[in-house]
């Protein structure tokens, strides 16, 4: 069932990385607004992180074996 909607493992973590940044990086981006004191940036933070995380425990494993596997494709991602 993977191979036919995905058609290939670049693909299926292509979607997986795309779905997962399109709700982490905008709360990231938000956190770092000018009006909070650098500490309080830093427990907004992570707390996100922690709870990243928990919704997605594996996803820092995956994302380094991608990384491992082809570093010069991950980048261009």
């Amino acid at each position: 069932m993977l191979h036919y909607y995905f058609r290939s493992k670049e693909k299926l973590f292509e979607k997986i990385f795309t779905e997962l940044s399109q709700h982490f990086f905008p709360r990231l981006v938000k956190i770092f607004e000018p009006n909070e004191s650098l500490f309080s940036k830093i427990e907004l933070f992570v707390a996100e992180y922690i709870d990243q995380m928990r919704r997605t425990p594996y996803l820092p494993i995956f994302v380094l074996n991608e990384v491992n596997r082809q570093p010069e494709t991950f980048i261009k991602k």
